[in-house]
């Protein structure tokens, strides 16, 4: 059974790179990957090389699509194990762009990872239902995903609330001066609408957690890539 590992090594992963060059880059393993026959179950269930493509990578494309032309001196390092940020950035000069860039998903928990393994069993499933299960990998792993619609209302407010918690989880750290955190989120279904993006702005805006303490800057992302809000120290102290 082919693996990712076979399409793509974490060195290669690692190289400097312009936004320009990382987006093509990226797009060109996106085709490859996508062609690849074996691979799904591991994507989908983000094992291996894929946890690291899909949670740490594959955010920073949404936001350097996003960013290509402001930051198209700059060049961008993902970093692989332990330390204090996911992303070193050459170029930047007096504190005009972060330095570095730490990276959290905001939907990521074990009831996403169940609803993943549902889908990666069945082929499809709701994004919105409950999921229950029964066991473990061990004894035998019973996933099921309830067909529920939801109120759009409480699903957007469901979605600040994880999105709070990444950001106040990751202020709990010390991390290099000059570093921005990236935030990512599944935008499929809540904050999927254009009219929504006010909705995120006043949450920001209003938002409890002084994350200036630890962060030059704040980027909140969406999977889709439509979306991107940014907030600055510097914009906060003025």
């Amino acid at each position: 059974m082919a693996a990712l590992e076979e399409i793509i090594t974490i060195e290669e992963i690692c190289s400097p790179r312009t936004p320009t060059q990382f987006l093509e880059w990226f797009e060109d393993n996106l085709r490859e990957i996508n062609k690849t026959d074996g691979i799904n179950d591991q994507v989908i269930l983000h094992e291996g090389i894929a946890k690291f493509f899909y949670e740490e990578v594959f955010p920073l494309f949404r936001l350097l699509q996003n960013k290509k032309d402001a930051w198209c001196d700059l060049k961008f390092k993902n970093l692989y194990g332990d330390q204090p940020f996911d992303v070193e950035i050459f170029g930047s000069k007096e504190s005009e762009f972060p330095s570095f860039l730490e990276i959290t998903m905001a939907d990521q928990n074990y009831e996403d990872h169940l609803r993943m393994r549902y889908f990666a069993e069945h082929g499809d499933v709701c994004m919105i239902g409950p999921v229950t299960h029964t066991g473990t990998r061990k004894t035998g792993l019973n996933v099921s995903v309830a067909n529920e619609a939801g109120d759009l209302t409480e699903m957007n407010q469901e979605k600040k609330d994880l999105i709070r918690n990444a950001i106040a989880r990751k202020t709990s750290k010390a991390y290099p001066e000059n570093t921005g955190l990236l935030v990512y989120f599944d935008d499929y279904v809540a904050f999927s609408m254009h009219k929504d993006k006010a909705v995120m702005d006043r949450f920001l805006d209003e938002l409890d957690v002084d994350w200036t303490d630890k962060f030059s800057a704040l980027y909140l992302v969406s999977a889709s890539g439509n979306q991107i809000w940014e907030r600055y120290r510097s914009e906060q102290d003025a």
